[in-house]
């Protein structure tokens, strides 16, 4: 499926953009951690930027996720934007009108990372800015709203991704030899395979 840049009206009053991968912005790179739920924030001014990633709980039905909707729901009816980083390919996708649930099937992406800015929720509208990512692909630079004027600062998705794998206990911790889950497809299979393979995390 070829992905085009554009704004495509939904019948909610949801809109989205499917925007390029990769973003040059002239500020300096913020590098975020590994935690479930990030905040900037601006000294006085209170939360600016809500940024979440989807637990595999979150994305299965249970209290988990009623939570996570909560929120969700909670961040959206704020002042603050709000990121969300879903880097799971199983699971039921968070997402807060059936209408965008709609159209992110049809992007057919094993990632994807939304991002709503709060300064075009106006009355029943809700603009979203999709990035869509298949597995072999690394992770975007995508811009980070801040308050007012403020100009966006980028975050460099794969180095923050990076930097929590070296810091956490990741290589300890998973077992390398076995299939992921959710299975990958017979190419992505072999993509990954050579990869752990050429890192020596497979025999």
């Amino acid at each position: 499926m070829q992905r085009q840049r554009g704004c495509l009206p939904l019948k909610r009053k949801v809109t989205f953009a499917v925007l390029p991968k990769q973003l040059t912005l002239d500020a300096k790179t913020v590098i975020m951690g590994s935690e479930r739920i990030g905040r900037i924030e601006r000294r006085g001014d209170g939360r600016t930027c809500e940024i979440s990633i989807p637990s595999p709980s979150n994305k299965r039905p249970g209290p988990d996720r009623r939570t996570y909707e909560t929120k969700q729901r909670e961040v959206l009816e704020s002042d603050a934007n709000l990121i969300e980083l879903d880097l799971l390919r199983g699971g039921t996708r968070v997402l807060p009108y059936p209408d965008l649930a709609a159209a992110v099937d049809d992007l057919a992406c094993d990632y994807l990372i939304l991002l709503n800015r709060s300064a075009q929720r106006q009355d029943l509208w809700m603009d979203y800015t999709l990035y869509p990512l298949d597995a072999r692909e690394p992770l975007p630079c995508i811009p980070t709203p801040l308050a007012g004027q403020d100009p966006d600062v980028p975050l460099d998705l794969q180095i923050a991704a990076q930097r929590a794998y070296r810091e956490g206990p990741y290589a300890r911790a998973i077992d390398y030899t076995l299939p992921p889950e959710p299975a990958l497809s017979e190419e992505d299979a072999a993509w990954a395979d050579a990869c752990l393979r050429a890192a020596g995390l497979r025999g």
